[in-house]
Parts: C-alpha cells; sequence; structure tokens
C-alpha cells in the first residue's frame, strides 16, 4: 500500500516481482494546494507489524518551474 500526503491508497499484492516489483498502479488525487508531496511505500505484514519499503518527498513548484529538467 501507499501513503500519500497521509491518506492511504491500496494497491494489489505482488507476489513474484522479487526485490525490484513493478506496479505499473495508477493513483488519482488533488495536489491544487501541495508544494512538497509526501510518499510512503508500505509492505503490509501478516504477522507482525508493517514495514516501510521507501518514502520520497517531490518538490511540485519544481516541476512546474522547470518541466523537462531532470536531476
Amino acid at each position: 500500500y501507499i501513503h500519500i500526503q497521509g491518506k492511504e491508497y491500496r494497491t494489489n499484492t505482488h507476489t513474484t516481482g522479487g526485490v525490484k516489483p513493478k506496479w505499473n498502479h495508477t493513483i488519482s488525487f488533488n495536489i491544487k494546494t501541495i508544494h512538497i508531496l509526501k510518499i510512503e511505500v508500505w509492505s503490509r505484514s501478516i504477522i507482525g507489524n508493517d514495514a516501510l519499503v521507501g518514502r520520497a518527498e517531490v518538490d511540485l513548484r519544481k516541476l512546474i518551474l522547470e518541466p523537462g529538467k531532470t536531476n
């Protein structure tokens, strides 16, 4: 599952992805008042606590002001 701005979005479980799974899953959300997009990817655990797989913060103002530029 994924947390975007604190809201949980469910994705399909990927059981054969190994260490580099790909979901190609689309999620829509409103970003009108968001400047920094915060994303967390979690692995759901049946026993014990869920595990944080990774997190990222994206400055949306840079994407709008510098379209097409890559770092």
